[in-house]
């Protein structure tokens, strides 16, 4: 099993990273192998908002949120910092995070049955971006 995180992380960091981790070998990955992640994050909320998408109205999605107390239906950054409480592990983070909310449709669409999950959060503490001198230039 440990063979599959490895693959998965690997893919996880190409995703993510692009060009940078797929040139580095696997005793370079280790090298830059210094994130965490917070599972089992309470829920603050599931609604129809989407400060990004439908600022300061209703959603045409629904969403399943997390994350600091003052989350709203317009994304204002310097309100967020000042939630009083957040649903993540790490009290200090109170960043927002909305994922869609999923639903089973039942009986040809007449009803709708929440479907259950969790949601896994990676803070990599690392800079994979290539230096400068090694970055490509797109000028000639």
């Amino acid at each position: 099993m440990s063979v599959l995180v490895t693959i998965a992380s690997l893919s996880f960091l190409n995703t993510v990273f692009g060009q940078a981790a797929s040139n580095m070998t696997f005793s370079q990955w280790q090298q830059y192998n210094s994130a965490w992640h917070m599972d089992y994050i309470d829920t603050l909320a599931d609604e129809r908002l989407d400060p990004i998408v439908n600022p300061n109205g209703v959603s045409g999605h629904f969403h399943h949120i997390i994350g600091g107390s003052r989350f709203g239906a317009s994304y204002n950054g310097a309100e967020y910092k000042n939630a009083a409480c957040t649903t993540c592990p790490i009290k200090a983070d109170k960043s927002n995070y909305w994922m869609p909310k999923l639903f089973w449709i039942n009986n040809g669409g007449s009803s709708f049955t929440p479907l259950s999950g969790g949601q896994r959060f990676y803070y990599f503490c690392s800079d994979l971006r290539p230096t400068k001198s090694s970055r490509l230039s797109l000028t000639g």
